[in-house]
This record gives C-alpha cells, sequence and structure tokens, in this order.
C-alpha cells in the first residue's frame, strides 16, 4: 500500500520538476513516510523468515512512530482533498483524492500491525496460571 502512495505522490512531483516549479514539502513529506513505511514492511518480511514473531513484535515502537506518521500525512491531504468541496474534478484532484484514501488505508493498516505487535510484545512474556513455569 505504500508503494501505491509513493506512485501517486512521486508522480506529481515529478510532473512538478519536469515544469521547473518547486516541490512541495506536503509531497515529498509524504514520498518520505511511503518509503520508510515500504522498507519497515519489506524488513519486517524477511526477518519474519528467519525468526519468531516475538522478535518482530519487539520492533512495536517503530511501527507506532509509522503511525504517528501516516496520521500526519492522512490528515494533511485528507483536509485537502477529503470532505471538502472540490468544484472542478479534473484528473489530478481525483488522483489526489485517491491518494488521501490510500492514506487512510496505510494509517489503519499500520494501527492494527501496531496493536498486535505490542499485544504480543507485552503479552508472550507471561508464565502459565497454575503452574508458573511455562510461557503462554
Amino acid at each position: 500500500m505504500a508503494l501505491v502512495v509513493i506512485g501517486y505522490y512521486a508522480s506529481d512531483l515529478n510532473a512538478a520538476r519536469k515544469v521547473g516549479k518547486y516541490q512541495d514539502s506536503k509531497w515529498v513529506f509524504a514520498v518520505v513516510v511511503g518509503c520508510m513505511a515500504a522498507i519497515t514492511a519489506l524488513v519486517f518480511g524477511i526477518i519474519s523468515i528467519f525468526s519468531q514473531y516475538r522478535t518482530i513484535a519487539m520492533l512495536f515502537a517503530w511501527e507506532w512512530i509509522l503511525v504517528i506518521l501516516w496520521a500526519a500525512v492522512t490528515g494533511i491531504f485528507g483536509k485537502m482533498y477529503l470532505g471538502g468541496e472540490n468544484d472542478e474534478m479534473d484528473h489530478g484532484v481525483e488522483s489526489m483524492i485517491t491518494a488521501a484514501a490510500f492514506d487512510c488505508v496505510n494509517l489503519v493498516l499500520w494501527f492494527i500491525s501496531a496493536v498486535i505487535g505490542t499485544f504480543v510484545f507485552f503479552r508472550s512474556g507471561r508464565r502459565s496460571l497454575h503452574t508458573g513455569r511455562a510461557n503462554v
């Protein structure tokens, strides 16, 4: 999902570069957050091949940072394109509405992942109720 967001915002940045206009910091921020999320997903996928889920769950704090960053991107572009009155619906506005929707999806998915990682991290170290010997 992060790659889709990178594609939407990077295409606008590339078009502005070709025309000689400045690179808007909002779009650059969205591309950077998308890159961070895509790299994180790739690293988590590679780590999960070689280790247990508890090892990945230890990185739950980084997931919460990504949730905060996606919330900022969603807030910026959601305010600009979602819920507002867009009288002239040209192709650029339609693609930005779609990109803002993908921002929301990324926010929700990273939030779910962070909650599960936090739960697994704090829950997996507990001992059994009756004997106190085995990990639950």
